[in-house]
């Protein structure tokens, strides 16, 4: 197999691995829909600072444990959470 067929191979890897990411979001919304609709029917924020921060914590730890850039996961998962708020919001109005 010379480089470029590896290169494809292992393109098609990042594509599947991608896939999978979209995947894990469509299930986290309909998750946040669900916590949206408890939060609704017992009179909560969307927006819940300390829990926000205990998830984040755990994922940096997480995350330094595997090797992996805090600052971009710290940006991701603040962009989902963002994201999230939002979609709670909606819920809840």
């Amino acid at each position: 197999m010379n480089s470029e067929d590896k290169l494809e191979e292992v393109r098609l890897q990042v594509d599947e691995v991608n896939e999978d990411i979209l995947n894990l979001l469509q299930k986290r919304k309909i998750l946040v829909n669900d916590i949206a609709k408890i939060k609704s029917d017992n009179g909560l924020s969307a927006h819940q600072p300390s829990r926000f921060n205990y998830m984040l914590n755990k994922i940096l730890v997480s995350a330094r444990e595997k090797g992996i850039d805090e600052t971009l996961v710290r940006e991701v998962f603040e962009a989902i959470h963002k994201s999230s708020i939002k979609q709670q919001e909606e819920g809840l109005s």
